[in-house]
């Protein structure tokens, strides 16, 4: 089974797994229309309008050329700022990824946040043995600037991550 759906901004999906945001794949269209004096850009939204020749040519045109890149390169090279967005879409889709972009954020080169302010984020609802190992993997794929670092505080050695900071 296929599911297409049109949107302007990356649905938010509930989905633990990750599958169905795996499959998530953004088109965008960053030619609009022209606005036309005494015609609104709906009336161009018709049969007729986009079934003349040389719409139709220009269309497929458009559709070749985005094959050949395709064919050219392997696979789709979606704007960066789309692959941010399907990244944070992801993310809030399970509930650890939701809690670390809520809780953490890229810090400059001098900020540290230690392991243990990073399970602290999750005391209300807890976390289990499982999900605490899968922080560091989280951690990489969310905020891949951070460095797993030491540090000393008040003469104790923390574990944590290096330009990571609290939210």
């Amino acid at each position: 089974a296929k599911l297409f759906s049109t949107c302007n901004e990356i649905p938010w999906l509930v989905d633990a797994s990750g599958a169905a945001t795996d499959r998530l794949f953004a088109f965008r269209f960053d030619h609009p229309l022209p606005k036309v004096a005494g015609s609104p850009n709906d009336a161009k939204m018709s049969v007729r309008y986009w079934s003349a020749p040389e719409r139709r040519a220009g269309i497929l045109s458009w559709l070749m050329a985005g094959l050949v890149s395709l064919r050219t390169r392997g696979r789709f090279s979606p704007p960066k700022e789309w692959e941010e967005s399907l990244v944070q879409a992801k993310a809030k889709a399970d509930d650890i990824s939701s809690t670390l972009l809520d809780g953490l954020e890229i810090g400059g080169e001098d900020d540290f946040v230690s392991t243990y302010d990073i399970l602290s984020l999750f005391i209300t609802g807890g976390l289990s043995k499982a999900g605490q190992n899968a922080i560091p993997d989280y951690i990489a794929r969310l905020f891949p600037e951070a460095e797993k670092s030491r540090s000393r505080l008040n003469g104790s050695r923390l574990r944590g991550y290096k330009k990571l900071k609290l939210a």
